[in-house]
């Protein structure tokens, strides 16, 4: 069943499946990058389910228009146990680490 979480992003580009919350379930990260778009807003949003059936997601910013994300993935830099996440971005030229503090 097909599900829209989102229909608001401009050039969604990176995605990644991950527990960075340490509920035991994957949540949904999104990045998008708007490269045709001037002042588009650009980002990262993390979504975590908000029914146990998937069928409703409550999203998060990760970041509000500081990275246009061309690619992320997601690893424990810091050998804390906790996911975190690594993102690059083509039009904004930069990489940045969103640590895990939750």
């Amino acid at each position: 069943k097909r599900h829209v979480m989102e229909d608001k992003l401009k050039d969604g580009h990176a995605v990644a499946c991950a527990d960075l919350l340490g509920t035991g379930s994957d949540q949904i990260i999104v990045g998008w990058r708007a490269m045709r778009n001037s002042g588009v807003p650009v980002g990262i949003k993390l979504y975590k389910a908000s029914k146990p059936d998937g069928s409703e997601w409550k999203a998060s910013s990760i970041d509000d228009n500081q990275m246009a994300c061309e690619d992320l993935k997601v690893a424990d830099l810091n050998g804390d146990g906790k996911l975190d996440i690594i993102a690059a971005g083509r039009k904004t030229r930069n990489v940045i680490i969103y640590w895990n503090r939750h």
